[in-house]
């Protein structure tokens, strides 16, 4: 019966883990969202200017 105990402690351990990480996920999100909005933003931009400008190389 040792063993059992042991098991579920540990699956207590793993789920309390596992709520720790997302809880500092969500804190590092809610920290430099505004910061990721805006280097996502900046390198989808470039990404698609570049894009429209070797389309429109290609069509000359």
């Amino acid at each position: 019966m040792r063993t059992r105990e042991l098991k579920n402690s540990k699956k207590g351990q793993t789920s309390v883990e596992y709520i720790l990480i997302l809880a500092l996920l969500v804190g590092v999100i809610a920290l430099f969202g505004g910061q990721f909005k805006d280097r996502i933003k900046g390198v989808v931009g470039s990404l698609f200017n570049n894009v429209d400008s070797g389309i429109s190389d290609l069509s000359k």
